[in-house]
Formats: structure tokens, sequence, C-alpha cells
């Protein structure tokens, strides 16, 4: 199942998707969606340290469909406001 990174930016609390290590956007399309477990597990590594870093809190994995849509009700209006 493809997974894909959200946390909340420190800064103001929005929620933020991972598009790339370092690289935090708002927009849920644009953030990495990830079929690769072992791809998603480093996605989740590179968060974490972005959280140590005082960027974003509480990031983790969330699945998302093939539509690109999060499976999960909660993150699916995190996504869509």
């Amino acid at each position: 199942m493809a997974q894909m990174s959200i946390a909340n930016r420190l800064a103001d609390g929005r929620s933020v998707f991972l598009q790339a290590p370092g690289q935090w956007v708002e927009a849920f399309t644009a953030g990495a969606v990830l079929a690769d477990a072992t791809a998603a597990a480093e996605l989740l590594a590179a968060a974490k340290r972005d959280e140590a870093a005082n960027l974003v809190v509480e990031p983790y994995l969330l699945e998302v469909g093939d539509d690109r849509r999060p499976l999960a009700w909660r993150e699916l209006l995190r996504a869509e406001g």
C-alpha cells in the first residue's frame, strides 16, 4: 500500500506533507507517495529528523489509495482542509 508522510508545521500548526527530505508542502497532492515500504520508512526517518530540528511535530505515515487520497477519514479531512 502506498504511503506518505504528514505532520504539523511548528511555526503555524498547519498540516504539511513531505515532498522530499527537508521539503514540506501544504498541498496534499504535492507530497511524495511511496509504494515501497523501505522507501516509506526512509521518508519517515527524514521527517523525524525535521521534527528533531523543530520544523514539524508528530510526523507519521498515512496510507493512500491508488487515487492518491488518504484512506482514513482523519487524514482525508487534514488533506482537504
